[in-house]
């Protein structure tokens, strides 16, 4: 049976999950901004206002290790036991009077996927803000001591005739990570991106050739845990199969945890070994075949729901 709890909370939030009127807590600043906010997570801001957009990114996409404990608000970081990657216990976030979060638990075993789902609106985006310390919450989460997490944001606006070649954006993550520059051609060999297209402006590429970079920085930092909102939205159907294959080989190849936001109910079924549903104050952990089912979708999202299963 599906580890399933009920809150009595409804609060109404936008697409990416804070509430109304709110600003996303990982929004690009107008600015650089030189600062460390919280210990243990990188910011790396070169003061040259003419390269903002990609300074600003660096703030965004820079990953973390876990090391001794840090606390934002009421929420406390620190170690988990010796089997688990992540242990989240009694987590609640709220936006003023908007209860976005409630009384959220679960663990999620080392080398294991993860996938997020639940209708617009249920916290989703906020849910992984919190795992990385971005917004203010209550309860405990516990990283393993040796986990880096590569974040892959939802979209990112950048300015279309920014002038920064994908190279030289991987370039800027590999000088801060302390990896070598040849590392990088490596890292594109195994995100499927040729030299040629690395150096065309990040602009210019298709959203699955931006997709493919996002995924490339964040795996400059060795990470072992990846984070992705909804890495194949706004992406044509060959290309989101391409690029669940991708982050699919990756995890089993480098032996990554995965945590993977997702509306494809297909993939979820095919990829993940656990589902986090969220939405219409019950919040359900499973395995897919104990979540994906037709009435605990319909509790959730609120309407029948259907996807289709691809055997393996």
């Amino acid at each position: 049976m599906a580890d399933c709890t009920t809150s009595s909370n409804n609060a109404s939030s936008d697409s990416t999950g804070s509430p109304a009127g709110a600003s996303a807590a990982l929004q690009l600043p107008h600015r650089p901004v030189s600062a460390r906010c919280r210990p243990g997570i990188l910011f790396f801001v070169p003061q040259d206002p003419q390269t903002e957009t990609i300074e600003a990114t660096l703030i965004v996409l820079s990953a973390f290790s876990v090391g001794n404990a840090i606390a934002t608000v009421d929420c406390v970081f620190g170690r988990t036991r010796v089997n688990h990657a992540l242990e989240v216990d009694h987590l609640s976030v709220r936006f003023g009077e908007h209860q976005v979060l409630k009384d959220l638990s679960f663990n999620l075993e080392h080398g294991s996927s993860l996938a997020v789902i639940g209708p617009n609106g249920a916290g989703k985006t906020v849910l992984f803000q919190a795992l990385i310390g971005s917004v203010s919450c209550e309860g405990n989460v516990q990283w393993a001591p040796d986990v880096s997490i590569g974040y892959v944001p939802q979209k990112l606006d950048l300015d279309r005739d920014v002038p920064v070649a994908g190279t030289d954006f991987l370039k800027a993550r590999a000088s801060i990570t302390h990896v070598s520059q040849s590392y990088i051609a490596r890292v594109l060999e195994l995100v499927g991106i040729s030299a040629e297209v690395a150096r065309i402006p990040i602009g210019e590429l298709s959203g699955g050739q931006f997709q493919r970079l996002l995924i490339a920085f964040a795996l400059l930092g060795n990470p072992t845990v990846l984070m992705l909102d909804e890495p194949t939205a706004g992406i044509d159907e060959p290309g989101q199969k391409q690029l669940n294959e991708l982050i699919n080989r990756l995890q089993e190849e480098r032996g990554l945890t995965v945590l993977f936001i997702s509306h494809e109910l297909s993939v979820v079924y095919r990829y993940a070994t656990h589902v986090l549903c969220l939405g219409r104050g019950t919040t359900c952990f499973g395995s897919p075949r104990k979540i994906l089912t037709p009435q605990l979708l319909l509790d959730i999202y609120g309407s029948p729901v259907d996807y289709h299963v691809h055997e393996h």
